[in-house]
C-alpha cells in the first residue's frame, strides 16, 4: 500500500535491520498492516495518484511494476528524480538550494526565517 508521510520525520527499520529516515511528504510502499498502523496513528495518509497522465492504464502498469521491485530500484528512482529542476532537495542541502526549490513550487522563501521553517512549509 502506498502512503504519504504527514509527520516531519519517521524512523523505521527494514527487514535487514537497517534504519531508514523518511521526511514529510515522502511516499512509502509498505505492507498493508504497517500502512494501516501508520494511517491510524495519523502519521500518514493514503497516497492518491495524480490524474494528469493521459493514459491511466500505462500509469497503473508502471506503479504495479514499481511496487514489485526491491529497495535498490527505489534508489535508482531517487537518482533519476534528482535530475529534474523541481525535485525536492536533501534536508542536508544549504538554504540557497531550498530557496530555489521553494520558488520552483511557487512558495516565497523570504517569508521564512530559518531553513527548517521553510522545509516544513513546502509541499
Amino acid at each position: 500500500m502506498r502512503i504519504v508521510l504527514t509527520r516531519p520525520a519517521l524512523k523505521r527499520r527494514d527487514s535487514s535491520g537497517r534504519i531508514h529516515i523518511h521526511q514529510h511528504g515522502d511516499i512509502l510502499n509498505l505492507d498493508d498492516t504497517e500502512a494501516q498502523r501508520l494511517l491510524e496513528l495519523s502519521i500518514a495518509e493514503p497516497y492518491a495518484e495524480q490524474d494528469d497522465a493521459p493514459n491511466t492504464d500505462a500509469a497503473d502498469n508502471s506503479t504495479a511494476d514499481d511496487e514489485d521491485t526491491d529497495s535498490p530500484s527505489d534508489e535508482d528512482e531517487d537518482t533519476s528524480d534528482s535530475d529534474s529542476t523541481s525535485s525536492r532537495p536533501s534536508p542536508a542541502m544549504n538554504r540557497k538550494a531550498w530557496d530555489d526549490y521553494a520558488r520552483s513550487v511557487g512558495v516565497d522563501p523570504t517569508k521564512f526565517k530559518s531553513k527548517p521553517e521553510l522545509i516544513a512549509a513546502l509541499p
